[in-house]
């Protein structure tokens, strides 16, 4: 076999340039996969969606003020209030909006009172809106049954609530909370 001068390379050539060509293809693709999984740590504050540690930190605080707010009954009584309850919720309010529930726990802890009222809370999911700086909006889609005395639990209610949390010394707090869809809205 005779070849051409310079024909015997080529296909040596080709294989390098089909080599480098995969591993520059490979490269540019690992360099999109890490850009995206580190945009959200690398978001500047008040970004508008936050940081993914934010978001988390903020849907935990959301779906556990849903839980401890729509959970209570008779073993939360003492003399008539429940300190207990209002503790379990106080610790994710800020001061303010814990001085608006202060105020209306008062009737729950009467209807508790009376009719041995005992409700459990659950929480379908949680999603974050927004957060700006130091502060956040979530949406929590949550049912709540309840019963009284010894009876068996009613059919859950479906609730959609918007919270506001406002985050206070490193902190995420509830700082208003609106039923948007469910009984409660109307």
């Amino acid at each position: 076999m005779t070849h051409e001068p310079g024909t015997a390379a080529r296909p040596g050539r080709r294989v390098l340039l089909v080599v480098l060509s995969l591993l520059l293809a490979a490269s540019v693709a690992l360099l999109v996969v890490r850009t995206l999984q580190h945009r959200d740590v690398e978001a500047p504050p008040g970004g508008g969606y936050g940081t993914s540690a934010e978001r988390a930190e903020i849907a935990e605080v959301a779906e556990q003020f849903a839980l401890n707010v729509g959970t209570y009954g008779p073993d939360d009584l003492k003399d008539g209030t429940m300190p207990d309850y209002q503790r379990r919720v106080g610790t994710l309010l800020t001061t303010k909006f814990r001085a608006t529930f202060e105020e209306q726990v008062k009737a729950v802890e009467a209807i508790v009172a009376q009719s041995k009222l005992q409700v459990k809370a659950k929480v379908n999911a949680v999603g974050v809106a927004s957060v700006d700086g130091d502060s956040a909006t979530a949406f929590v889609a949550w049912e709540t049954t309840g019963r009284y005395d010894k009876g068996g639990y009613g059919d859950p209610r479906q609730t959609r609530s918007k919270v506001e949390l406002v985050r206070i010394k490193g902190e995420w707090r509830v700082d208003d909370f609106t039923p948007v869809t469910g009984e409660e809205a109307k």
